[in-house]
């Protein structure tokens, strides 16, 4: 059973993660609880030993922790798409690398490549303004008192627009990892 706690001053955003995270891990079959419907920040923040007893008390057997490290706008440009199949990675969000699709061939060699790239320049660019947000996620062991598990993860946010669906990618790429690594079920 983990407690899902979300480290931040405004409720609404406290309570859109800590619901978000919950869902994802009751989804896997693993009990979750969102730390706002038991303790308010004034709680967690100034009565820390009585948070902690009444952790322990609700049977809980991990805290995951979840807080902002850093935020910052962020200017991107891609090609102006021209409706070929070569600008499907565009349309798409993939990034392609070499040995990945390339129906033109344009990664096999340095002219093909040039060629590529310079076409994409004669179409010119779009701006795309967003933010970079660094989150770090933590999972302590509420019997040991210790930390378990961390990790850092950076996401790219185009517009308050698609919040919820970058949180829900985040949160599901966090569970992804922690099944991996065998912290979860």
């Amino acid at each position: 059973k983990i407690l899902i706690v979300g480290v931040d001053s405004r409720t609404p955003v406290r309570q859109e993660f800590e619901d978000a995270f919950t869902a994802e891990l009751v989804v896997e079959g693993i009990p979750a609880v969102a730390s706002y419907s038991h303790f308010s920040l004034d709680q967690l923040e100034q009565e820390q030993d009585a948070t902690v007893a009444k952790v322990r008390e609700m049977g809980f057997d991990a805290v995951l922790i979840t807080r902002l490290i850093d935020r910052q706008a962020v200017e991107r440009y891609y090609p102006v798409p021209d409706n070929t199949p070569s600008d499907f990675r565009y349309r798409s969000g993939v990034n392609f690398g070499p040995g990945m699709y390339d129906p033109h061939g344009s990664y096999q060699s340095w002219t093909g490549y040039y060629s590529l790239g310079y076409g994409e320049t004669q179409r010119g660019t779009v701006k795309v303004v967003g933010e970079q947000v660094r989150l770090e996620t933590n999972l302590y062991d509420v019997a040991m008192g210790g930390l378990r598990w961390t990790a850092l993860s950076e996401t790219f946010a185009e517009s308050t627009a698609n919040r919820q669906k970058d949180l829900q990618s985040i949160v599901t790429a966090m569970v992804k990892k922690l099944k991996k690594e065998r912290f979860i079920p």
